[in-house]
C-alpha cells in the first residue's frame, strides 16, 4: 500500500474514524474476523499497514497535554481539553497557515518574561516532541518549520497588537534553551485570534493562573503556571470513581466481566475463565486478560507474527492510540505522559483528565501511568489500565491551601531529615484530582508539586493552623 496524503480537516478525520469503527464493529459482530486473530490485534493491523500511516496520526501526536491562554495582564487560564477544543482548533489553524506561509525571524535564547508579556495561546507538551514525529501535521507540503525546529515542548502563538506586528509563532525547546521564532502575516486570522482571547478573558472561572516565568519567584526552576484561588478559596464538587466493568448493581463477577472483555478475543473464542482471590483471568491460546479486584485490567498478546517489523516511534504511537480508541471504556480524556523505547519495543504511558483537571492514579498499583501500552512490531503486546470512569459527587469541598502553603508544608515535612533533592526548586505544579490509596471514596483536589524526579502530594483543604500531611510520589506526569 502506498502512503496516502493525510487529511487534517477535523470533519474528514472524524468521518474516517467513524467509517473505520463501523467497518471493524461489523466484522466483530458478524464473526468475519479470522479466528486466529483477536479484535484488537486486527485493529492494530488495520491501522498500521506495513508501509503507510493512518490519516491524521501526526495531528493526534501533535495534540498538547493542555493549552494555556495568556491575557497579557499576568493572568492565564489552563485547559486540559476536557470541555471542548475551540482554542486548540484555532491554534492548529494558525499552524496550518504558518507552516506554508510563515517566515523564520530568528532563534534566540529562551526568555520567558518577554514571551509571556503579550496575549497568546501556549500549547504545552509533557515531553520534548521531535519535530520529525509531527512533520506531516498541520497540512502536507513544504514546511517553514522544517530544518529549523528539531524538537519542542511548547508552542506559543501570539496575535500582534496591530497589523504591523503580524502573528508570532514560537517553538520552545526548553531542553536546549532555544526559542525558534516565526512570523505569519494574516490580518483576518490575527483579528480573529485577538477577539477569541479577549472573549476568553471575560469567561474566566474561579481559578486563574500566574506564570513563574513572568514574576520569577526564586523557588521555581522553570516556568510554571500557578493556580490561584479567587478570594483565597475554591468551592468545587469532588469526583467519584465508577467502574465501567461493574454490572447494574455495581458488582464485579466473572459472568459480568466476560461480555465486557470478550472484544479482546477472536469471536467465536474458546475463552477459559478462572477466578482466584485476587483477580479474574480470561484466556485463549494467544491472549490473556486479567482483571484484579483493585480494578486493574491487564491484557497480554503472545502472538509473534509481526513482532519483527520495524516501526518508527510515530508508527508505534499510532498503534497505541488506535488500541485505546478500540477499547472504548476509558473514563476521561487521554493524553501522552511518558514514552520509552528498548530494542524495538515501545512503551507509552497515558494520563487522564476529567472535568477540567488531571486525575492522578491511586498509588499502590505499580503502574507508571493510568494507561500503559506496549507495542512491538505492528501489534500491542501489553496493555494495562486503571479501570475507572468519573462522575461528580453530590457534595462540595472547599480548597483553601494555596501553592505557597503547599510548598511550606513540604519543606516542613522534610525538616530535620535527609532532603532527597539537591535544591528545593519547583519544576512542576498542578491541581489534580487524587483518590489516595486504591481510589476509595470521594476524590478531592490536591496539590502536586514536583522537585526534579520526585513529586509531593499535599491536600488543598488544610488551614494555616494545621499541619499538612504530605506524600512523596514518583508517578510520572
Amino acid at each position: 500500500m502506498k502512503p496516502f496524503r493525510a487529511l487534517f480537516s477535523k470533519n474528514i478525520v472524524i468521518l474516517i474514524l467513524i467509517i473505520s469503527a463501523a467497518y471493524l464493529t461489523g466484522l466483530l459482530w458478524f464473526e468475519r474476523i479470522s479466528s486466529s486473530r483477536n479484535f484488537f490485534y486486527t485493529i492494530a493491523e488495520a491501522m498500521m499497514p506495513a508501509t503507510a500511516l493512518p490519516a491524521g496520526f501526526e495531528l493526534v501526536f501533535a495534540e498538547p497535554a493542555r493549552i494555556v491562554t495568556g491575557f497579557a495582564n499576568m493572568s492565564y487560564s489552563v485547559d486540559y481539553l476536557t470541555d471542548g477544543t475551540a482554542a486548540l482548533e484555532s491554534a492548529f489553524g494558525v499552524l496550518r497557515s504558518a507552516k506554508r506561509q510563515a517566515r523564520h525571524t530568528g532563534t534566540s535564547a529562551l526568555y520567558w518574561p518577554e514571551i509571556l508579556a503579550v496575549e497568546s495561546y501556549i500549547l504545552e507538551y509533557p515531553l520534548r516532541v521531535p519535530y520529525s514525529l509531527v512533520a506531516g501535521a498541520w497540512g502536507g507540503g513544504a514546511s517553514a518549520f522544517g530544518g529549523i525546529v528539531t524538537g519542542f515542548d511548547a508552542i506559543v502563538i501570539s496575535p500582534g497588537q496591530t497589523g504591523a506586528d503580524g502573528i508570532s509563532i514560537i517553538f520552545i525547546d526548553s531542553a536546549y534553551g532555544y526559542a525558534h521564532r516565526f512570523r505569519l502575516d494574516d490580518e483576518a486570522l490575527r483579528l480573529s485570534l485577538r477577539a477569541e482571547i479577549s472573549a476568553a478573558s471575560t469567561q474566566a472561572g474561579a481559578i486563574m493562573f500566574s506564570a513563574s516565568g513572568e514574576a520569577a519567584p526564586h523557588i521555581f526552576a522553570a516556568n510554571v503556571f500557578i493556580p490561584t484561588f479567587s478570594g483565597g478559596a475554591y468551592a468545587y464538587a469532588p469526583l467519584r470513581a465508577v467502574n465501567p466493568y461493574a454490572d447494574a448493581s455495581g458488582e464485579i463477577s466473572a459472568a459480568g466481566l466476560l461480555p465486557r472483555v470478550s472484544a479482546f478475543f477472536s469471536p467465536p473464542a474458546a475463552i477459559t475463565s478462572t477466578t482466584n482471590p485476587d483477580e479474574f483471568i480470561f484466556s485463549d491460546e494467544h491472549t490473556v486478560v486479567r482483571f484484579s479486584h483493585s480494578n486493574i485490567l491487564q491484557y497480554s498478546n503472545h502472538r509473534t507474527g509481526r513482532h519483527n517489523q520495524t516501526l518508527t516511534p510515530a508508527q508505534a504511537y499510532s498503534v497505541a492510540r488506535a488500541f485505546i480508541a478500540a477499547d472504548g471504556m476509558i473514563g476521561g480524556r487521554v493524553y501522552l505522559g511518558t514514552f520509552a523505547e528498548d530494542a524495538g519495543t515501545f512503551t507509552f504511558g497515558f494520563n487522564l483528565a476529567a472535568f477540567g483537571f488531571p486525575v492522578i492514579m491511586p498509588y499502590g498499583y505499580g503502574l507508571l501511568a493510568p494507561i500503559e501500552v506496549t507495542v512491538r512490531g505492528a501489534s500491542v503486546t501489553g496493555y494495562r489500565k486503571w479501570a475507572a470512569a468519573f462522575e461528580r459527587a453530590n457534595t462540595t469541598h472547599t480548597a483553601t491551601l494555596g501553592l505557597f502553603g503547599a510548598y511550606d508544608a513540604i519543606l516542613d515535612s522534610r525538616a530535620g531529615a535527609y532532603a532527597p533533592h539537591a535544591s528545593p526548586y519547583i519544576t512542576g505544579a498542578k491541581l489534580a484530582f487524587y483518590p489516595g490509596a486504591y481510589g476509595a471514596g470521594e476524590i478531592p483536589l490536591v496539590w502536586k508539586l514536583r522537585f526534579g524526579d520526585t513529586a509531593y502530594i499535599v491536600p488543598t483543604h488544610i488551614r494555616t493552623e494545621e499541619t499538612a500531611d504530605t506524600e512523596e510520589f514518583t508517578y510520572a506526569d
